[in-house]
């Protein structure tokens, strides 16, 4: 992997500047050096050009993505993040152009809620996105239902933070009501859970969401990092695939 300067000095150092140029601790908040290494390969992988990401921070995830599509041969990377200023200080928007990026990336400073849907109705489709915004279920959820119409067939998605229940409620929300739209990318796990690891992490999951049975199960069953990457295989027609307009199926 190809590093750019200011990700190698913010991994040196543990911090980011802010536009005063004062210090400040980039981590735990700031996707670690495996993490964003496991990104930059994906989107590598996926070969595309127009990359999405919700949640920006400090903007260290927007810095591997912007390092992949520039050894790609280019492109261009979306960003949406309500809490740039509020919360980030502007550092994440600031770090891109730091590292001269600044021409193939873009922010929006709105709720993902707002942006998505008027990203859809400009026709916009993605080959890679990376959800990590607001963790609340209801919300990544939402980022998820749109996620799936930008997203090009063949196009990928991560899916950040597998420690939390909400993500894992998530992948079973995708893996019961979009199979066969999504196949897990296996590349990015660390392989097949078998025996007592199974079920210890299967219990950990039931342990943290009691009632999130089949969500526990599906994490259990993988080397899950901190990461699940879903391969889009086709579009979700709701009249070819669910039966009924009032389909529902538990997850």
């Amino acid at each position: 992997m190809m590093i750019n300067t200011v990700l190698e000095e913010i991994y040196r150092t543990e911090k980011v500047l802010d536009p005063e140029g004062t210090p400040k601790d980039a981590f735990p908040v700031s996707l670690s050096r495996s993490d964003g290494e496991a990104l930059y390969d994906v989107v590598t992988h996926t070969n595309g050009s127009r990359t999405l990401e919700v949640g920006l921070a400090y903007g260290i995830s927007a810095l591997h993505i912007l390092q992949a599509l520039q050894d790609n041969g280019g492109g261009a990377h979306t960003a949406v993040d309500p809490y740039q200023q509020k919360w980030w200080n502007g550092i994440g928007v600031l770090n891109v152009k730091r590292a001269g990026l600044q021409d193939i990336f873009r922010c929006f400073v709105e709720p993902s809620y707002m942006v998505l849907p008027r990203l859809l109705g400009d026709k916009e489709r993605y080959d890679f996105i990376f959800i990590d915004g607001n963790h609340r279920f209801e919300f990544s959820l939402l980022d998820f239902f749109y996620t799936d119409r930008l997203l090009q067939t063949g196009g990928r998605i991560m899916l950040h933070d597998t420690w939390m229940p909400s993500i894992r409620k998530l992948f079973s929300f995708i893996d019961t009501n979009r199979r066969g739209c999504y196949r897990l990318d296996t590349r990015f796990c660390g392989g097949n859970r078998t025996g007592s690891d199974r079920w210890r992490a299967f219990a950990q999951a039931l342990k943290a969401s009691p009632l999130d049975i089949h969500a526990a199960r599906l994490y259990a069953a993988h080397y899950f990092h901190n990461y699940i990457v879903l391969e889009k295989i086709q579009e979700h027609d709701p009249e070819k695939i669910d039966a009924e307009w009032n389909f529902y199926a538990a997850f």
